[in-house]
């Protein structure tokens, strides 16, 4: 059944709020997170369906995106996205029986419930467990290292070159199209829609988190009832993930190091009581550092919300930034 118009464009807002809180610091920008939901509620929202209720036999399309990390191309063309899925669907011919997210994030998010609605299946209700890598498209390509077989992989995007365009589709073992996706990053600098597949029921089971598409609707639907107030949306958030708001403070200094299409920023921020912190970031926040001492490290979540509670991504944050840090156990998270 539909729901109504306004209804539907809450509930893809939420989704996006709560992702880009999932995605600690990555997995996109809000602004297109919120046009793809957008698009969603133009054609439909999804069906989202548990994994246990598909068939054993049933194969399915994993979707995510890929930023270079020194990219000025920050936006993914709705496109682009649609592409991806046309070639992974038309060259590998799968009859999927759904979609599931890579990752989470503003757009990672998002781009589950859009292929989903564009292809009319149903958008698996889980997201893959990350551990192996901060960026989900490498991570599930490593997990999928413990199958045999042929997988294939389409990518599509916006570079930096001159030719500003990049079309992709190849099949192989996981290790070679992860190598081939390392290669799209270092040499064409951009953002890109990824789709891979197929995958199985089995290997989902193992690799999946399950719910987590239903746990991030409701982070983002209690964000979107303390209106604009930070520290309650904080406190809140904290709570439900059984994490812990670390400190409330002011961005002094941001640094930007790495060469190519490869950098990773060091942002400095002076917390309750004079406390030093360092966050490290590469495609998301990946270590915190206090005084010296370093207390969070990847998978565990590290989340930025400014001053009124919006989730911020990491390569947006700038100095004399007011904003909330809270950590969040990876064992919290996964399923």
């Amino acid at each position: 059944m539909m729901l109504t118009d306004d209804i539907n464009l809450s509930m893809t807002e939420a989704v996006v709020l709560g992702g880009a809180v999932l995605g600690s610091g990555g997995g996109g920008q809000l602004e297109m997170g919120l046009r793809l939901g957008q698009l969603t509620v133009e054609r439909g929202i999804p069906a989202v369906g548990e994994l246990t209720k598909l068939p054993d036999q049933a194969q399915f399309a994993i979707v995510t995106t890929l930023h270079s990390s020194s990219s000025d191309i920050n936006k993914l063309s709705p496109g682009d996205c649609h592409q991806t899925m046309a070639l992974l669907q038309n060259k590998c011919h799968e009859n999927f029986a759904g979609v599931v997210n890579a990752g989470s994030g503003a757009v990672d998010s998002l781009i589950g419930w859009e292929l989903a609605s564009l292809l009319n299946l149903p958008l698996v209700d889980m997201v893959i467990n990350p551990g192996f890598h901060p960026i989900p498209a490498f991570n599930l390509l490593e997990g999928l290292t413990t199958q045999t077989g042929t997988f294939s992989l389409a990518v599509v995007g916006a570079s930096s070159l001159e030719n500003g365009h990049v079309e992709l589709f190849c099949q192989g073992a996981p290790h070679k199209l992860y190598q081939v996706l390392e290669q799209i990053a270092y040499l064409f600098n951009g953002t890109f829609a990824v789709a891979v597949g197929p995958v199985s029921k089995t290997w989902l089971k193992t690799h999946g988190n399950p719910q987590l598409i239903s746990r991030t609707l409701a982070v983002g639907n209690r964000m979107q009832c303390d209106d604009g107030a930070g520290e309650a949306t904080a406190i809140a958030i904290s709570q439900m993930l059984g994490g812990q708001v670390v400190t409330f403070g002011t961005i002094t200094d941001i640094e930007w190091h790495g060469l190519g299409t490869e950098r990773y920023g060091l942002i400095h921020l002076q917390g309750i009581n004079d406390q030093q912190f360092i966050l490290k970031y590469w495609h998301c926040y990946t270590a915190m550092i206090v005084n010296n001492e370093q207390v969070v490290t990847f998978p565990d979540l590290i989340v930025t919300l400014g001053s009124k509670g919006t989730p911020l991504d990491g390569k947006e944050v700038v100095a004399g930034q007011n904003i909330y840090v809270l950590t969040i156990p990876a064992r919290r998270i996964l399923g």
